[in-house]
């Protein structure tokens, strides 16, 4: 089942499917992505990937895009809120922190990263 344009890792990553953990579950403390499609998952993957390679913008779209098709999965909404943290995208980032919180108000990842924007925003 290999995908025109999609190199190699990421064929072999979709074909591990979502709960070969990867990158999101190495930053959430080994919590591994449930997506509801492998299309979200494959959206993820790729911004993940863009992350990785310091296109945080490309990041943040892939992202949105993985949310739309899952929109109840909160650990794609931290992943996003870091790429627009790292466009200078401070309150679109702090929205999808409260989202990820109202989906899941005991994810530390989100907590600790709401946190730091609010400290951010009223530091001198």
């Amino acid at each position: 089942m290999a995908r025109r344009g999609l190199p190699a890792l990421l064929i072999a990553a979709l074909a591990a499917g979502p709960s070969c953990g990867g990158t999101l579950g190495e930053r959430l403390g080994g919590a591994e992505p449930h997506m509801a499609s492998p299309e979200a998952y494959e959206q993820y993957l790729l911004g993940a990937i863009a992350a990785e390679n310091g296109d945080h913008e490309t990041a943040a779209a892939r992202f949105e895009a993985a949310i739309a098709l899952d929109p109840d999965d909160p650990f794609l909404r931290v992943e996003r809120a870091e790429a627009l943290t790292a466009c200078g995208r401070h309150d679109d980032a702090r929205a999808e922190l409260e989202r990820a919180l109202a989906l899941d108000p005991a994810l530390p990842e989100a907590a600790a990263a709401l946190a730091e924007l609010r400290r951010r925003a009223t530091a001198p």
